[in-house]
């Protein structure tokens, strides 16, 4: 299976890690409950997932104001979840990678 990535030539690109104490499973099925997003992530306010969790189903959601298309893009439990997105124009990529640490 090929794997999605962001292209790192892109006029913007953004990146991010964090280290959470908590199994992997349980960061998994926050994430992958879109319709949660609003529960834990503050610049969510809405979300419409039109579908079950699979890849080519889009969801609707708006983040800081502005209202954005998705499709979820690659699924592999629980190690790697992505989507895109287009708002104003812009098309994003989304890929969150999931690991285990020593504890």
């Amino acid at each position: 299976m090929s794997h999605i990535e962001v292209n790192r030539q892109s006029s913007v690109v953004g990146s991010a890690q964090a280290e959470i104490n908590a199994p992997i499973e349980s960061v998994w099925q926050i994430l992958s409950t879109f319709e949660n997003w609003p529960t834990w992530n503050s610049s969510v306010s809405s979300i419409q997932l039109h579908g079950p969790v699979e890849v080519g189903t889009s969801f609707a959601w708006v983040a800081g104001g502005a209202k954005i298309i998705s499709r979820i893009e690659e699924i592999q439990a629980p190690t790697r979840l992505v989507w895109s997105g287009k708002t104003f124009g812009i098309k994003a990529i989304h890929v969150w990678k999931f690991e285990e640490k020593d504890e």
